[in-house]
């Protein structure tokens, strides 16, 4: 049994709502760390903004609406949907992006619409059915049987009418209608997407964000992305993937699961994030499966990389450490090693041969040594053979 999601409690009280693929979405704090440091550096960018129709996603939103309109009048175009196909994917999600028990499927499903168990069904086997949805067979992949559990959930739950996960099961011609009216502002106010590149921020101000696989979050009426997944999106588009929608990219995919959150939570300013986000990933998975978080996870494994300062004083850090090694090894008696300017990786390892070339002179010479407590010794073998000082005339 899986451990109880707390992802409602973290991520309630907060305006800004992640998307995320990792077990927890990225809280306030986090983000706030990110964009703090981003301000420091070089700021964000305004890739669109919806009261002027401009920006550098302006083709990105007419790509959009023109798959929102194709969805509005010919969605078997897009591809053969019908109820047990979105209960499926309904499923699919909840597994996947709630972390909870029974009982916790069960409250969800409450909030999204409701039992029609038979009368003659003790708590027991209401129970049970439910269990039924739900449980994972080890032996089984719960993908080999989700058409059958599709069924099993049609029988004992239905959404609630009229509602967007209802349209995205049933009828996904009205949530392009939908998003299409947003778009276009007959429903809802302005909005904006707003580009963070990150450039020149420390690595350790962004592995917050790295940690919960956050690319995108909302907050008001803004759409935040990360500049760089960008190219990530543009190489994974290149592969195919059965089932899905060929008309959307996966960067429209991304923009559309913020836009599905900016709407829901417009319609029901109470709405809870992480309902928001298990409706909005259920449309995602309509239009691209589960490729999108394969593709978010492709990119989080090299990002974020450290600065060019970073790996310097990583660097640095190293060659104290192997000079700290040579000191006590060798001796201190000779100059040390200047670490203060730029690293040079060949320069130190040549300073390092030449003072152990020194050392192994000077102990062929018999040379006495000066510990640092001011001590006198010379070196037979490997021992130290401590020496008095000479009386001066």
């Amino acid at each position: 049994m899986k451990r109880k999601n707390r992802n409602i409690q973290d991520a309630c009280d907060s305006s800004t709502w992640a998307w995320y693929s990792g077990e927890r979405p990225a809280g306030r704090d986090i983000i706030s760390i990110a964009e703090a440091a981003e301000e420091d550096a070089e700021g964000p960018e305004t890739l669109y903004d919806n009261a002027c129709k401009k920006g550098a996603f302006s083709e990105v939103i007419v790509r959009i609406s023109e798959l929102m309109t194709l969805l509005k009048e010919k969605p078997e175009s897009l591809r053969s949907w019908d109820k047990l196909d979105g209960l499926s994917t309904f499923i699919l999600t909840l597994i996947d992006r709630s972390s909870t028990d029974i009982r916790g499927y069960a409250s969800i499903l409450q909030r999204f619409g409701s039992f029609s168990f038979s009368d003659d069904d003790s708590s027991l086997e209401k129970k049970n059915k439910i269990i039924a949805v739900f449980s994972v067979e080890e032996e089984t992949s719960i993908y080999s049987q989700i058409r059958n559990r599709a069924k099993l959930l049609d029988e004992i739950w239905e959404p609630q009418k009229d509602s967007f996960l209802h349209h995205i099961v049933a009828e996904p011609s009205r949530v392009g209608e939908t998003i299409l009216d947003r778009l276009n502002c007959s429903e809802g106010g302005q909005f904006r997407i707003i580009g963070h590149p990150f450039q020149n921020v420390r690595s350790n101000k962004l592995k917050g964000l790295a940690e919960a696989r956050t690319v995108a979050y909302l907050r008001d009426n803004e759409i935040h992305l990360i500049s760089e997944v960008c190219p990530i999106l543009d190489k994974w588009d290149k592969d195919s993937w059965d089932g899905d929608v060929k008309h959307a990219t996966l960067l429209d995919t991304l923009l559309l699961h913020e836009i599905t959150e900016l709407i829901l939570r417009e319609r029901e300013p109470g709405i809870c994030p992480l309902d928001a986000h298990l409706v909005a990933s259920t449309f995602e998975r309509y239009l691209k499966g589960p490729l999108l978080t394969i593709a978010v996870e492709d990119f989080f494994i090299e990002w974020p990389k450290p600065l060019g300062i970073e790996v310097a004083e990583l660097q640095r850090k190293e060659m104290s450490q192997q000079i700290s090694w040579w000191e006590t090894a060798f001796g201190s008696d000779s100059s040390s090693i200047d670490i203060t300017s730029d690293v040079d990786g060949t320069h130190f390892e040549e300073e390092i041969a030449f003072r152990e070339e020194i050392y192994s002179i000077n102990r062929e010479e018999n040379k006495v040594y000066r510990s640092k407590d001011g001590k006198l010794y010379r070196l037979e073998g490997e021992k130290k053979v401590f020496v008095r000082k000479k009386n001066s005339q």
